[in-house]
């Protein structure tokens, strides 16, 4: 166990990645655009409030704004960012039609279920050439299938949980309120 621990710091985002091109290769799509932002993190472990990916065949293109670019650019270098295009964008809808345009991609999946009909729009009257498919859950089941290095992390979880439930008895005493003790769970929890 003692040499997994190097290959397991990086999560598996190339086995990640190939789940959802077997969904491309099986409804006969050529890209897919990612919008959950726990999904663009499982697939390509860029976190942030605003993002999103392109996955076709050979690419993994995340999209961020400015506020991102340069720690995405170093995770990259260091291997805790999948993609093999990243590009700084003004705006999420323009750059992705413009992604897609420069991709020639006919048939572009879409998370059904995180899109709104508001993006949706945008993005079919940029591109009203592109054949749309809406298609769900397809990440959702991947992430469902838990990896040794998300394993190791919900027990290390459950393990620094059960610290903290271990240390209540020490919390709950005559003469303190629920709201004290409610504070040293919270502090607790925070410090696990």
């Amino acid at each position: 166990a003692g040499g997994m621990s190097t290959s397991t710091s990086i999560p598996p985002f190339s086995q990640r990645l190939a789940g959802v091109r077997r969904h491309l290769s099986a409804d006969g799509a050529d890209a897919v655009v990612i919008t959950e932002l726990l999904n663009v993190r499982y697939l390509s472990g860029f976190v942030g409030s605003a993002g999103l990916l392109v996955i076709t065949a050979s690419e993994c293109h995340l999209l961020v704004d400015g506020r991102y670019e340069e720690v995405v650019r170093a995770g990259h270098a260091a291997g805790h960012i999948a993609a093999t295009r990243i590009s700084r964008v003004k705006n999420y809808d323009t750059s992705l039609i413009e992604t897609l345009r420069d991709g020639g991609w006919a048939r572009v999946a879409f998370e059904g279920n995180h899109t709104t009909v508001a993006q949706f729009g945008r993005w079919s009257h940029g591109l009203p050439s592109v054949d749309w498919l809406p298609v769900y859950d397809w990440v959702e089941v991947l992430r469902a299938v838990k990896d040794y290095g998300e394993i190791r992390r919900l027990r290390e979880g459950a393990h620094r949980l059960s610290e903290v439930a271990a240390a209540l008895g020490t919390w709950v005493a005559a003469g303190r309120t629920e709201r004290e003790v409610a504070g040293d769970i919270d502090a607790a929890m925070r410090r696990a």
